[in-house]
């Protein structure tokens, strides 16, 4: 090391460059897996916690999460394989005012899907998204209070954007059972075989969306309203919570009493994800 130091020193003394240091080349940092594995996540529906006390104190609680299985680079040509994914939702209803710390339903709903953002555009700015796949539903419970579903499903996406800030998206979902129905033979006259997700949404503001579902009988059927506003409008910047206030009226509000009709239901909470 001296011998490095008066080397440069007898060099800049005599006004010529001292050769550049030849050392050890640096090891080159390993790629952050973690990073790479977040790549693949995104929220597929909302995620939110609301409580209301219609016939006793109730919160229902959603978490969503999809998981795509390729992330090529930006650069690269999409292949028809790109789009698998997998996805899983898990909502649960809590009875509060019972004093139990056990929920009273927690329905669990793995997917596999196939999806595709444009797959047809224009130049208004509006474009058609698809997703077609296979879903589980069940309440992993057991003898009279199973519950259980399997579904084949196609979920286009039609989005339009009304000015800088305002969008429509319209998402009709057409299904269809397969396997074993036993846990629940009569599904069908109460969830039907279709059910359509309307939204306005403000990119900075107000979130409205609409959940539709016909029975199979004409008058079973259901609709869900979820109102949401962004917290950090009032609260600065950082704070990206929502309000989230949602009513739901019809039948088969859960898996294990899909064939009884509740009372209307208005909560009030917090989303994380509209």
């Amino acid at each position: 090391m001296l011998e490095l130091a008066c080397s440069v020193l007898a060099s800049w003394l005599a006004g010529s460059t001292p050769a550049p240091f030849s050392g050890p080349e640096l090891p080159v940092p390993p790629e952050d897996s973690s990073a790479r594995f977040l790549e693949h996540f995104s929220t597929r529906d909302p995620f939110y916690f609301v409580m209301g006390t219609r016939g006793g104190s109730s919160a229902r609680i959603q978490l969503s999460l999809q998981y795509d299985l390729f992330v090529p680079p930006p650069e690269s040509e999409e292949r028809f394989w790109h789009g698998f994914a997998i996805a899983y939702t898990q909502q649960s209803f809590w009875e509060v005012d019972k004093g139990s710390s056990q929920s009273f339903e927690t329905v669990y709903r793995p997917s596999l899907m196939w999806h595709r953002d444009a797959v047809l555009g224009s130049a208004d700015g509006s474009r058609w998204d698809f997703e077609f796949g296979y879903e589980h539903e069940s309440n992993g419970r057991s003898g009279p209070l199973s519950r259980s579903v399997d579904t084949l499903y196609v979920r286009p996406t039609f989005r339009l954007p009304l000015d800088e800030r305002w969008e429509f998206r319209t998402t009709p979902r057409v299904f269809a059972y397969i396997g074993d129905l036993s846990d629940n033979p009569d599904i069908a006259d109460y969830r039907g075989w279709f059910d359509w997700r309307l939204q306005l949404l403000d990119a900075r503001g107000l979130g409205l969306s609409t959940n539709l579902r016909k029975g199979g009988v004409s008058s079973f059927g259901s609709v869900q309203i979820d109102l949401t506003y962004p917290l950090n409008r009032l609260f600065g910047e950082g704070f990206d919570l929502y309000a989230h206030l949602q009513y739901f009226n019809g039948w088969g509000e859960s898996l294990l009493l899909y064939d009884e009709k509740p009372p209307a239901q208005l909560r009030l909470g917090i989303a994380f994800v509209r």
